[in-house]
């Protein structure tokens, strides 16, 4: 967009060089013309100050038509590159605040509206072009005062005083006033020329008084050329498939941050695959020569910590909610943790992330962390990771699900635990999810059907999850959290979930194809900007978390999926791990834990704070200041759309 707001500006700028192009180029041949006759008539007079007058009318029209190429040649660059030479910032103006001072001008001149308002051209070409035509018209002003007048009234003069020495008939007596017929002849078509053109130049003291009342108003829009100063935030992502663990990191690590021209990140997302065992023997989290502590003395900010659930309400932070926690757990009590959190961080902030994952459910999971004044990393396999961040630029979260919901739906009455429904409706829970599958799935009705005691269900279920409608949101979409069955079991008609279900809460069968699967992650950009106000040109990273389960089902095409969420990301640098759990923020604010389901945290380049600099000056303000609040009540600055703010909760 940018690209092809700048071209309108060249493109412009060219125009208005072609044109003044040939009206300079028009008036140096009738200036050459005009001199011609200036220096005819002096010789034919033989007079020295004829001459004299000549001479400087021909300096002063030369250095007047060099300034004017000069002038030209600016506009020239500018078509070239977009940009003045003397501009003080070189950058574009963003297509809303070029449309909110093209309102201005519109309001304020109208022939300045016919060729900006309505292209939305940045009023610092208009400007420069503005400026190029009051100095070519100051210049004729200037000429018809110092160039053409004299030379008229010298003119004029001797011309009169030829005639009085015709009419006494007497050359002799005559002296000096008497001239041949020839130079009469050309001494009246020089004052004829001069008069014309002393008339046609003092109409430009009319115009430039139109271009002086003009220039106060494009001074004033000038003033408040205003635009928002993106946030200094780069990301970057590595990967390895080294199959040691050490070897592995060490290379992703230094991809990573080769990207980032050797800087040290503020936030580091390590992910790993199951066969990376996270152990002091792997060297990944030993005191001596642990990655992870390595890693984490050359992050800046970051600050991570691993605890058991019910130690996370001893958690506390400052007064300022953060922006976002990145979350991770190990599978079994991701909702106690989550609400943990929640608890303590306000329920409006984005808690994103997911739950750890092996090959076989065999518990080979772990998650890890570490700090900057932490001496060596963590690991666990039964407790939650977790980072609090309070970074400069904006962040989006968005949790979302490729699936639809059913008409079949119930009430839980009754539960074993927090994650095997018994019954539904008063009626066996395994049976009534028969019924609901039918005769769609035949996997399912043989895992209902089979003779095991526990049928594990994980791959057909993903197309035939439970459901929980959560809520709608502002444009009227219903949102869902999906829950994963896990096991038919046999001997109590029951089956198991990865998220935790209550009585008396309703659940509903959701449907999903492959083609879902695979091309939903292709809405995150479309939830960013429903939910947080960001356009995907302003996306400069993202951290996504695509369920394990969708994964399996969709194995062979996961390189489409890639694609599909490269491309709605806008080739922003991205890391996206594969769950068996995700936890994110639904559009009314809260973050919840799901299955099945996409997560996606976005970096943008916008400011918490906003900051904006002057394109004319150089000037910066931010929010905080009065001018600032003075642009945004005059609608020459759109504010950043803030979330609402979390609340700390103690």
């Amino acid at each position: 967009m940018s690209e092809s707001i700048n071209s309108i500006d060249r493109i412009y700028a060219a125009e208005m060089h072609w044109a003044e192009l040939k009206i300079e180029s028009l008036f140096l041949a009738v200036d050459a013309v005009d001199l011609s006759f200036r220096f005819l008539t002096a010789f034919s007079l033989s007079n020295s100050l004829y001459l004299v007058v000549a001479s400087v009318s021909a300096l002063a029209l030369g250095t007047k038509h060099v300034l004017g190429f000069q002038r030209i040649n600016d506009l020239k660059y500018i078509s070239e590159r977009g940009y003045g030479r003397r501009w003080a910032v070189r950058a574009s103006r963003t297509s809303s605040n070029r449309t909110k001072v093209s309102q201005h001008l519109r309001l304020n001149d109208a022939e300045v509206s016919k060729q900006s308002a309505a292209l939305g051209i940045d009023p610092r070409v208009l400007r420069d072009v503005e400026n190029g035509k009051m100095m070519r018209t100051a210049a004729r002003a200037f000429e018809s005062v110092v160039v053409v007048l004299p030379w008229f009234l010298l003119c004029l003069d001797r011309n009169l005083r030829s005639q009085g020495a015709a009419v006494e008939g007497d050359c002799a007596e005559a002296g000096d006033d008497a001239i041949t017929d020839s130079a009469a002849r050309l001494l009246l078509l020089a004052l004829s020329s001069s008069a014309l053109s002393l008339g046609w130049r003092m109409q430009s003291l009319y115009n430039l008084m139109l271009f002086l009342s003009r220039r106060a108003m494009t001074s004033q829009i000038l003033k408040s050329l205003y635009e928002p100063i993106p946030g200094e935030v780069r990301t970057a992502t590595g990967a390895s498939n080294d199959p040691d663990t050490a070897a592995a990191v060490l290379q992703a690590f230094g991809e990573m941050r080769s990207k980032l021209n050797g800087e040290a990140p503020d936030f580091v997302i390590l992910s790993l695959t199951a066969n990376h065992q996270v152990e002091p023997e792997s060297g990944v989290t030993d005191q001596k020569s642990g990655l992870l502590n390595r890693l984490s003395s050359t992050a800046k900010k970051i600050g991570a910590a691993v605890a058991p659930t019910e130690k996370i309400k001893a958690l506390t932070l400052n007064d300022t909610p953060p922006s976002f926690v990145y979350f991770i757990s190990t599978p079994g009590n991701e909702d106690q943790a989550l609400g943990a959190v929640r608890d303590v961080v306000g329920h409006s902030v984005p808690i994103v992330g997911g739950s750890c994952a092996d090959n076989d459910l065999t518990a080979q999971w772990r998650c890890a962390a570490a700090g900057k004044n932490q001496k060596t990393g963590v690991s666990s396999g039964n407790g939650v990771a977790m980072c609090v961040a309070w970074p400069s630029v904006q962040v989006q979260a968005a949790l979302f699900s490729g699936y639809n919901p059913t008409n079949n739906v119930g009430v839980v009455t009754k539960v074993n635990g927090l994650r095997e429904v018994l019954e539904i409706d008063d009626k066996p829970a395994a049976e009534v999810y028969a019924s609901w599958v039918g005769d769609s799935s035949k996997d399912m009705q043989a895992a209902f059907n089979g003779t095991e005691e526990e049928a594990n269900v994980l791959g057909p279920s993903s197309f035939f999850p439970m459901g929980q409608h959560y809520g709608t949101d502002e444009f009227g979409d219903p949102y869902y959290r999906i829950m994963h069955p896990h096991l038919i079991k046999k001997s109590t008609k029951s089956f198991t979930l990865f998220s935790d279900v209550e009585v008396g809460q309703k659940i509903l069968l959701m449907a999903g194809t492959a083609d879902n699967l695979i091309n939903r992650i292709s809405h995150a950009a479309r939830f960013i900007s429903r939910n947080g106000g960001l356009s995907v040109n302003e996306i400069v990273g993202a951290a996504a978390i695509y369920c394990g389960g969708c994964m399996m089902a969709v194995k062979d095409d996961m390189p489409t999926v890639a694609d599909r969420l490269n491309k709605a990301l806008n080739n922003a640098p991205h890391m996206a791990t594969h769950t068996f759990g995700e936890q994110g923020q639904f559009p009314d604010g809260k973050s919840q834990h799901g299955n099945l389901m996409f997560s996606v945290l976005v970096f943008s380049n916008k400011r918490v704070i906003d900051k904006c600099i002057n394109l004319d000056t150089g000037e910066t303000i931010d929010q905080n200041d009065e001018q600032y609040v003075k642009l945004v009540e005059e609608g020459l600055l759109q504010p950043p759309r803030q979330k609402k703010p979390g609340t700390l909760n103690r």
